[in-house]
This record gives structure tokens, C-alpha cells and sequence, in this order.
């Protein structure tokens, strides 16, 4: 909710600096606005105001990057009040507003924030795990059931890069449906019945 509340405030301070360039490009007579405005100066209200519009959809987009637009459009946006000080003061209000959402995304999703360091060391993980290939041995299946054992080495695992990361994936159809001669699941190696047993006797 506050998130919201402080977007609205920062687009609303944004199109604002409409009045600037309405006046500096002679669009439209802004009594607001007592200080001379020259087309140059208009174009600069014009781009401080994007960049704070821009700024205000990042931060509604809960972008990480919000805070870098967040604080050049604070200084472009102070720099274009402090021009017109007199008459548009009030915005600073605004900017400090900005400032502080700037200051709170930094913290949380900057270059020193834990969320950034956690970001590094998954990329480090991911890739030192496609670095190194370790494959998979016969010493690695004796700790196996020995029924789990044998259908690992008839599926052909030995010898088989070991796996760093995966997504299951499930389909339908018999369960015991070999892909490839020997790999059958521990079930279905059954050892038959003799001829007296067939009937349950």
C-alpha cells in the first residue's frame, strides 16, 4: 500500500514538471510560473520530468533497478526546482519523497544488499557446477539398496555425469516402460513362480 502511495506521488510530481516545458516551449501560458522559461530550460523540465514518470513505473514495477533512474531523476528534478526555486519549491517535498524510496531500494536491492550477494553466489554455484564434471562410479552405488543398485547400472548411470540441477517432469503411461534394455524398475525383477505355485498352493 505504501509502495502505491509513494508512485502516485512521484508520477504526479513527474507530469508537474509538464508546466516548465508548456511554458518554455510556449505550449500554453502558465500563470503558475513567474520566472522567465527559455526553450533550452524547457527541454531540461521536459527530460527531468520523464525521467521521474519513469522513475515512479519502475518503482511500480518493483524493479531493481528503480534506484538508479530514482536518483539521477532526483538530482535532474531538484536541479530544474532550484532554477525556478520561487515558484516551484514545493516539489521539493516531492523529491524527498523520491529520495527516501531511492535510499530503500539501494539498500535492498543494490550492489551491497543481500539480495545482490545472493544473486552473486548463485551465479558462482552455477557455474562452478558446469565447470567441473564429476561423473557417477559403481563405488557410488553401494550404498544403494541392492535392487536400486542394479536398476541404476542397467539404466546406464555409471559412468554418467552426475547431475547439478534438474526439473521433474511426469507423463503418463506404464510405469515399468523400459527405454532401454536391462532398465526396468526393482519391481518387475521378480523371479517366477514354479509350475505348483501357479495357483496359489
Amino acid at each position: 500500500m505504501v509502495r502505491w502511495v509513494v508512485v502516485l506521488v512521484v508520477v504526479l510530481h513527474g507530469l508537474l514538471h509538464l508546466l516548465g516545458a508548456a511554458k518554455g516551449f510556449g505550449w500554453a501560458e502558465v500563470s503558475a510560473l513567474t520566472v522567465p522559461v527559455s526553450p533550452v530550460m524547457g527541454a531540461a523540465w521536459l527530460g527531468s520530468g520523464t525521467l521521474v514518470v519513469v522513475a515512479g513505473v519502475l518503482l511500480a514495477r518493483a524493479s531493481r533497478w528503480f534506484w538508479v533512474v530514482g536518483a539521477v531523476a532526483t538530482l535532474a528534478s531538484q536541479a530544474m526546482i532550484l532554477s525556478s526555486w520561487r515558484d516551484a519549491q514545493v516539489g521539493s517535498l516531492a523529491n524527498v519523497v523520491l529520495l527516501a524510496a531511492v535510499v530503500y531500494g539501494y539498500r535492498s536491492q543494490g550492489p551491497t544488499s543481500h539480495a545482490a550477494e545472493y544473486r552473486r553466489g548463485a551465479t558462482a554455484a552455477l557455474a562452478g557446477a558446469r565447470g567441473e564434471t564429476v561423473v557417477v562410479t559403481d563405488r557410488d552405488l553401494t550404498s544403494l539398496p541392492p535392487a536400486l543398485a542394479d536398476y541404476l547400472r542397467g539404466c546406464g548411470v555409471v559412468g554418467k555425469p552426475r547431475a547439478s540441477n534438474f526439473r521433474p517432469a511426469s507423463t503418463g503411461g506404464s510405469a515399468h516402460r523400459a527405454t532401454r534394455p536391462g532398465c526396468r524398475s526393482p519391481e518387475s525383477r521378480s523371479t517366477p513362480s514354479g509350475p505348483g505355485r501357479a495357483d496359489g498352493s
